[in-house]
Parts: C-alpha cells; sequence; structure tokens
C-alpha cells in the first residue's frame, strides 16, 4: 500500500506507508461492513 503526497515541485509521487496501517485500514473497512450487514438483517 501506498499513499500521495506532494513533492517539492507540488508533483503527486507514491510515498511508503507502516504495515500498522495497511492493517488498520482493513479492520476498519471490516468492522464497518460488519456493521452495515447487522443493521441490513434486522
Amino acid at each position: 500500500m501506498t499513499k500521495e503526497t506532494r513533492d517539492a515541485t507540488g508533483n503527486w509521487v507514491g510515498a511508503p506507508v507502516a504495515a500498522q496501517t495497511e492493517t488498520d485500514l482493513e479492520n476498519a473497512i471490516l468492522t464497518k461492513a460488519r456493521q452495515l450487514n447487522l443493521q441490513n438483517a434486522g
């Protein structure tokens, strides 16, 4: 996973992110999906 940041000239360039960030993002998405699933089931 990468994120986009601006360099000194204002161009967007890919930048690495911490491994924990990727895990946290995945967990947040899965948690929200579970919440939506429970709302739609009830």
